[in-house]
């Protein structure tokens, strides 16, 4: 059965939707989207879809009976059966594949973990500061053997990331001058990386999407305005960016050049989109969705079409 709307967006720690309507943010464009296919279809929610590095595969997380548990499979991008690598003992999400595609970094019961992408015995590579804290979200570098992954509350109000070894060791925290940093996701090259942030804009708390340098440092906002931006991915060639974002009244995909300007509309159907991952070649997107009444795991193309809306336009009409 549908969700209601404020029980999916307390399940992203976001109870806004009134202060959004209240701004006139909750038209509904009526371009139509791309081709659009289902790729899982379990009864159970399936989220965080992750490309591996040669294409050919597809990890994401997958609850089990209990709502409470979750494990790791992996898909073929073409459909089929999924194989699992993770049983769901813990609450396993959000997997992030090696520059090898030969390991899968993930959290699981507030720590980051890898396992081995054929599946097997799991490795803890960190340990979280406090009972009330998790480290969630990890982003395996392309180039590295590093992870950067996002440190914060139950409410995730107060986020940062840190960094530690794909073999573990000390864990870093990566400083970037925003109130609160997380969901990182690295540049093709290694040096940059993409992450969601929280700071005030004109007075109002916003979350947008920053740049950095993989060693932290001062941000630079890709983002603009007061709506609510997450889940960066960035392009297999550098110069684009998809995020999630309620900036239409639902979530959806959006695409922003990383030099800035008006991001472009990618999905445009009312139910909620999320966590977009780019195919290695740059032409699908996949990302997660409950518009089949739970959330799958679905993909588009990444082609914005023709009669795109974008959020300039948006805010124009609104007088802003």
């Amino acid at each position: 059965m549908k969700r209601r709307a404020v029980e999916k967006l307390r399940r992203y720690g976001i109870l806004v939707l009134g202060c959004l309507m209240g701004l006139g943010l909750t038209s509904t464009p009526t371009r139509p989207e791309g081709t659009v296919i289902q790729l899982t279809s379990d009864p159970a929610d399936e989220r965080d879809p992750a490309w591996s590095p040669d294409g050919s595969r597809i990890a994401f997380s997958r609850d089990s009976a209990s709502v409470y548990n979750s494990g790791l499979w992996i898909i073929s991008p073409t459909g089929g059966a999924a194989t699992k690598i993770v049983p769901a003992t813990g609450i396993a999400r959000s997997p992030s594949w090696s520059s090898g595609g030969d390991q899968i970094a993930f959290s699981r019961n507030n720590t980051i973990r890898r396992v081995a992408a054929t599946g097997g015995a799991t490795v803890q590579l960190t340990t979280s500061p406090s009972s009330s804290q998790a480290d969630t979200w990890p982003a395996w570098s392309p180039i590295l053997n590093e992870i950067i992954y996002t440190t914060g509350d139950g409410a995730w109000l107060n986020y940062q990331m840190y960094k530690v070894l794909g073999s573990g060791g000390d864990e870093m925290q990566i400083s970037v001058g925003v109130d609160a940093a997380g969901e990182p996701s690295w540049d093709p090259d290694g040096s940059r990386i993409a992450f969601r942030g929280r700071a005030m804009v004109s007075g109002e708390w916003a979350t947008n999407i920053y740049i950095t340098a993989f060693s932290g440092g001062s941000a630079r906002r890709l983002t603009n305005g007061r709506e609510m931006d997450r889940c960066p991915a960035w392009s297999p060639n550098g110069d684009k960016i998809a995020f999630s974002s309620f900036r239409s009244g639902n979530w959806d995909i959006w695409i922003i050049p990383v030099v800035g300007g008006a991001p472009t509309q990618l999905t445009t159907h009312g139910a909620d989109d999320l966590c977009p991952t780019w195919s290695p070649d740059g032409t699908q997107i996949a990302f997660q969705s409950d518009r089949g009444g739970n959330y799958d795991i679905w993909l588009t193309d990444a082609i914005v079409p023709v009669q795109q809306r974008t959020w300039g336009r948006i805010k124009k009409a609104h007088g802003e």
